[in-house]
């Protein structure tokens, strides 16, 4: 709100403000219309205009009459009515007042001038952010970010009573049911089994895969943002691989050919699987090309959501990615490191409802040593296991028997044979936990892919139609 005496060059229009006010007093019924406007009484340019109708919410709000009377009332027990020019003023609203008929039409006049007012009060907070050299540049560019976001609520609210949802669901549910390929809410899985425990990906979800070093979180999370690929743009944030060995891991992955030992580090390669290598990266470009990469050494969780508000305004992604939680630097180091994880995961949670896409991490897994490496794994093995558990979603835990025995033998370049391997279900928060799904560790393409498959060695994920 404004005063009358002050930002005189500011968009506003007192003359829409004055019949929107006026048009309530003469048809107190279109009253629940406007408020379902989200109109405020900061979007009025006039302090008195503004107090006005805060005093008309607050009427509505306790369900009696917004009239002359009551409006009167209860700007007189406010100690309102005399700042505001006394009934007199009231009186003069009503008196130039051209129609309620059309009042929703002078409430959107009043919320464009509004917004333009407040884009001009964002501006200049970003020029102060960009003039101060304290702050650093990711800060700058997120605040700004934020600040042009904020200039229209978005309305999240809805209200509505129980029978009708439970109608809207099960509409949805049968249509379900008769179409049974048509496809579900939220991203599938790479991996069959995974999406019939989790229901899938949903937006705002975070989802965490947790192993040893080298046990397979890495390679499961990149397969996830491969298939993610298929159904839109993804954000991909590696702090652990460059983007050449992202290159050749998707290559593997698609082909079961690695680019390092079967085609540049021998003599001879063998034709077929050159022909698989170029054969794969063309017939994946439809939706490799999908996926957005971001090869960067460091970043925090500020930095992580400035990166993505930009893709999310450039592409639209229906997924972002980041490898691993460990390695993310705090937004601020305080020396202790299971608080500033704690922070970051926190963090990565409330930006995955943010940009209300899910988002899908890695984190390491404690090597309790030889003596205890072979059992199951728990929640508790996890790194700073109490905050993924509150704020995940979903957690997955990868155990390889046969690699936590001999982890030289069944490391990624070891056996070519098929492993067997679980997911262990540590927490899912719309569905089963506490359960182990059998798996197969597939170190030619290096990628996991459901036990009870029996497809030869190509991941399925990669076949055609790869939805659920």
């Amino acid at each position: 709100m404004s005063n009358e005496l002050a930002n005189l060059d500011s968009p506003a229009s007192v003359e829409a403000e004055m019949a929107l006010l006026g048009a309530v007093l003469v048809s107190p019924e279109i009253m629940s219309d406007i408020e379902a406007m989200r109109l405020v009484p900061d979007d009025f340019f006039l302090l008195k205009h503004g107090q006005i109708w805060a005093a008309c919410l607050d009427l509505h709000k306790r369900r009696m009459p917004v009239d002359f009377v009551t409006l009167a009332q209860a700007m007189d027990a406010r100690s309102e009515l005399e700042r505001i020019g006394g009934a007199a003023y009231l009186t003069h609203l009503l008196n130039s007042t051209p129609s309620s008929v059309h009042a929703e039409f002078y409430a959107q006049i009043v919320i464009r001038a509004s917004i333009r007012r407040k884009a001009m009060r964002a501006s200049d907070h970003i020029k102060a952010w960009a003039r101060d050299e304290s702050i650093d540049t990711e800060t700058v560019i997120s605040r700004s970010l934020k600040a042009i976001s904020d200039l229209v609520p978005v309305d999240t609210t809805r209200t509505t009573t129980l029978a009708d949802a439970m109608d809207e669901r099960m509409l949805m549910v049968l249509d379900y049911i008769d179409n049974p390929t048509k496809p579900r809410p939220g991203l599938p899985s790479s991996i069959p089994s995974i999406t019939r425990v989790s229901g899938g990906w949903q937006p705002g979800d975070l989802v965490v895969f947790s192993g040893l070093t080298s046990e397979g979180k890495s390679a499961l999370l990149f397969a996830e943002m491969l298939q993610a690929a298929r159904h839109g743009y993804v954000g991909y944030f590696s702090l652990e691989m460059s983007t050449e060995k992202m290159s050749d891991r998707a290559a593997q992955l698609l082909s079961g050919v690695s680019v390092k030992h079967d085609l540049i580090n021998v003599v001879s390669p063998r034709e077929r699987d050159i022909n698989a290598y170029i054969e794969a990266i063309h017939e994946a470009r439809s939706w490799t090309k999908n996926i957005i990469l971001e090869d960067v050494f460091s970043i925090t969780p500020t930095q992580f959501l400035s990166k993505a508000r930009r893709m999310q305004s450039e592409y639209g992604c229906v997924a972002y990615g980041i490898d691993y939680i460990q390695i993310m630097t705090p937004d601020k180091a305080n020396g202790q490191r299971q608080q500033e994880l704690g922070s970051i995961v926190k963090s990565l949670k409330e930006a995955a409802k943010d940009l209300n896409v899910p988002i899908l991490t890695a984190a390491q897994m404690k090597d309790r040593g030889i003596g205890d490496r072979k059992a199951p794994p728990k929640l508790a093995d996890i790194r700073e296991a109490a905050d993924i558990s509150m704020n995940a979603d979903f957690v997955g835990m990868i155990y390889r028997p046969d690699y936590r025995e001999d982890a030289d033998r069944f490391g990624d370049a070891g056996d070519i044979q098929n492993e067997e391997a679980q997911l262990i279900i540590g927490k899912n928060r719309d569905g089963a936990r506490n359960i182990s799904l059998p798996l197969w560790w597939r170190p030619k393409h290096v990628a996991f892919a459901d036990r009870a498959e029996v497809r030869g060695l190509q991941p399925s994920y990669i076949k055609k139609g790869g939805d659920w």
